[in-house]
């Protein structure tokens, strides 16, 4: 964890707070140079938690449209750039309320549940996310050509302040709760 947040304030793209509801958590990250946020152990999603965390630390300089970046502790290689360029779609764009980053498959990605892949459509946004193989290996294709258009997902996601609150009110769908993914909201 110690590592994610020293990639974090490498990215140099403001504070950064780790959500925790474990105390030994909040002490690793005030010893790394975050600022550890208390939040409820019942949180569903990373997302549930940091909107706790925002609620906690409300400012009257909070904005709507303030960039807030999930980092996820699992992490510990995303680079400090990564972290910059998904901060400046936002930044690029006030249309995009929501982003996530994916770097090519791996062989054995596909296979391994831990490993969450998404396949894009055309603009090159998210079609799905899963935790099997995706996309399927059909009678006039390979596995090679599948991997070819596999990404795997990273823990670093990007939101407007605004759209993170109504996103952790809306309902988990079906998608969401078969494959545990809450970007499939």
């Amino acid at each position: 964890m110690a590592h994610v947040v020293r990639q974090a304030l490498l990215a140099g793209v403001g504070k950064v707070l780790v959500a925790t509801d474990d105390e030994r958590i909040a002490t690793a990250a005030r010893s790394a140079g975050a600022e550890p946020v208390m939040t409820e152990a019942e949180c569903p999603t990373g997302s549930d938690r940091i909107a706790a965390a925002l609620r906690a630390t409300a400012s009257p300089l909070d904005r709507p449209d303030d960039i807030i970046l999930n980092v996820q502790g699992d992490e510990p290689f995303i680079e400090p750039e990564l972290i910059r360029d998904l901060a400046g779609v936002l930044r690029g764009d006030p249309s995009v309320e929501m982003a996530t980053v994916a770097t090519k498959a791996r062989p054995g990605d596909r296979e391994d549940p831990a490993t969450v892949t998404v396949v894009l459509g055309h603009d090159d946004s998210a079609l799905y996310f899963s935790r099997s193989a995706i996309p399927g290996v059909g009678p006039l294709s390979s596995e090679s050509a599948a991997l070819a258009l596999s990404l795997r997902h990273l823990g670093l996601y990007a939101y407007r302040r605004a759209f993170l609150m109504k996103f952790v009110e809306w309902s988990p769908g079906r998608l969401e709760l078969i494959e545990s993914l809450e970007q499939l909201r």
